[in-house]
């Protein structure tokens, strides 16, 4: 037999994981620029601008788990994948530190230096300690998926429904007109609201969107898209304002507009997925890059937000950009150089990892060890699983 050929990546799909993670750099751009509205801060031009932009880019991580989901619906996370992810976050998380501290820079995930066993267990346990808190959350995703996979299978679509909209109302709807928070929200920062998600994705998967999707351009997704956005950020000024005139404790409700399980994020992150999902990207050399630059996303986010680096990397740019433009026009044209600047050379030190990585993979598939990992995640009595989970 011939050795089997993989098909290629979806290119539709490979560019809105790369935007999606430009978004995130985006989001972490406006925090540390300080150019987000604040209750108790005055308004100015460029906070306007960039609450602007964020309520276009909140959407960015439901879209990022929404892509995994659609896809690891349909085939599941092996083993190997999570093995993998697990020694590339651990590469970024020992190598980062001693990189810096090679460099002369002090740094606090590594032993020694009077560092706290809190501060080195950040770097030796990632996951565990929530170094990346997207990390921990997409890893824990990653393990119950072959669970939620086989409930997806099992379910009817009226039960998938109904069991998304259960959890939909205690993870989004309820938390998103309250204006005190609960105990068990989290914002959308942990894997409950990731398997939420994921279930989202795999009924998409097999059934389909609905009326978004009646007309096959994805047009429908990008009108949710934008009435969400511009949802978002009416209502975060609204709640500003109504605080500003009337003195209202609503300090809490005016951050919920921007939590990942907000129901106008998540609306927006669907229409966004949708419209990707109908775009078509003829082959040649953009589909090329595409595929080539894609997976190197989330090396870029283990990068940027390192403990070590999380803080600095703004500070370094400003030295380069002359400091944070009080002109909207000029601000803009710095946070796009920025994040550009940001993301090339972080999607650049990923690729050599990506080599690094794929040299050592190659050495230890002549030890057996893929051999191992295979037999692990076959089926015990040797078949294959029932075929209940195709459309």
């Amino acid at each position: 037999m011939g050795e089997r050929r993989t098909a290629p990546r979806e290119a539709n799909y490979e560019l809105l994981r790369i935007v999606a993670m430009a978004m995130v750099v985006t989001l972490h751009y406006l925090s540390r620029a300080d150019a987000l509205v604040e209750i108790g801060l005055p308004l100015s031009s460029v906070r306007l601008v960039g609450n602007a932009l964020e309520s276009l880019c909140i959407v960015s991580v439901n879209v990022y788990v929404l892509i995994s989901g659609y896809f690891l619906s349909a085939s599941g996370a092996r083993l190997r994948r999570v093995i993998s992810l697990l020694c590339e976050i651990l590469f970024y998380t020992i190598g980062i530190p001693l990189v810096l501290r090679a460099a002369g820079l002090t740094v606090t995930t590594l032993p020694g230096q009077g560092n706290s066993l809190w501060s080195a267990a950040a770097g030796l346990l990632p996951v565990s300690t929530e170094h990346y808190w997207f990390a921990t959350a997409y890893v824990l995703m990653l393990l119950f998926t072959p669970v939620l996979n086989a409930g997806v299978a099992a379910m009817s679509r009226r039960q998938l429904r109904g069991t998304i909209f259960c959890l939909l109302f205690f993870f989004s709807f309820l938390k998103s007109v309250s204006p005190v928070q609960f105990v068990t929200d989290h914002a959308g920062y942990d894997f409950g609201w990731f398997l939420c998600l994921y279930l989202i994705a795999a009924y998409g998967r097999r059934y389909g969107f609905g009326w978004l999707e009646r007309e096959r351009s994805g047009r429908r997704g990008l009108i949710l898209y934008l009435a969400s956005a511009a949802g978002i950020y009416l209502l975060a000024l609204a709640v500003y304002l109504a605080h500003a005139l009337t003195g209202a404790g609503l300090t809490y409700y005016a951050g919920v507009p921007f939590h990942y399980n907000f129901v106008l994020t998540l609306t927006g992150g669907i229409g966004l997925f949708v419209w990707f999902r109908h775009l078509r990207i003829p082959e040649g050399r953009a589909a090329r890059w595409i595929r080539a630059i894609a997976p190197c996303t989330f090396g870029i986010y283990l990068i940027h937000e390192n403990l070590e680096l999380r803080d600095r990397w703004f500070t370094w740019e400003m030295r380069l950009l002359g400091g944070v433009s009080q002109n909207p026009v000029l601000f803009v044209g710095q946070l796009l150089a920025g994040v550009a600047l940001l993301y090339l050379l972080c999607a650049a030190a990923d690729a050599l990892r990506r080599l690094l990585f794929a040299a050592a993979g190659r050495m230890l598939a002549r030890t057996g060890l893929e051999t191992i990992l295979r037999r692990i995640e076959s089926d015990p009595e040797g078949g294959e699983q029932e075929k209940g989970s195709g459309r």
